[in-house]
């Protein structure tokens, strides 16, 4: 299955134990209207047979289920990207609405976070990133033909 499976743990400071989630996502070009779609859920360790899930640990510790996760990402500039989101999840607690509400907050928070820090590792080159790893290897697709529709589609402004 072709995407990115990333894990991330969230101490969300509820007293209802430590979540994490395993998702399964993948990106949609639509540069033409100035866009990025990136479109996940929870992976299913059956359909990852290759990776390994981590066991859950901790009092009270649950995996989340996100059901749907669904980013627009438009790029502004070479620097600033304009993003809003879709997020249907589920975490496994009897919450009130605005507490889902913060947890979905702090998901979406964090996925933000490893995506900028990830950015950052690519930064420093292959031996420090998986991702600037498969970028040189892929070098064709990431500058040959995704830099230039980005950088098109920042000229055009496109909204």
């Amino acid at each position: 299955c072709p995407g990115y499976v990333p894990r991330f743990g969230a101490g969300l400071g509820l007293p209802i134990g430590r979540r994490d989630a395993v998702l399964h996502g993948y990106g949609v070009d639509a540069l033409s209207d100035g866009l990025i779609l990136v479109i996940a859920k929870s992976a299913n360790a059956k359909e990852f047979s290759e990776i390994e899930f981590p066991p859950l640990q901790g009092f009270g510790a649950a995996r989340m289920q996100i059901h749907a996760l669904q980013v627009m990402v438009q790029p502004l500039s070479p620097t600033a990207v304009r993003c809003r989101y879709v997020l249907h999840i589920d975490v496994c607690a009897p919450l009130p609405r605005p507490l889902v509400h913060f947890v979905a907050q702090r998901v979406i928070g964090r996925l933000f976070h490893d995506m900028q820090s990830e950015a950052r590792r690519i930064k420093l080159g292959p031996g420090e990133s998986p991702h600037a790893k498969r970028m040189e290897e892929e070098h064709d697709t990431y500058f040959g033909w995704l830099l230039p529709r980005v950088v098109e589609a920042i000229e055009r402004g496109v909204v």
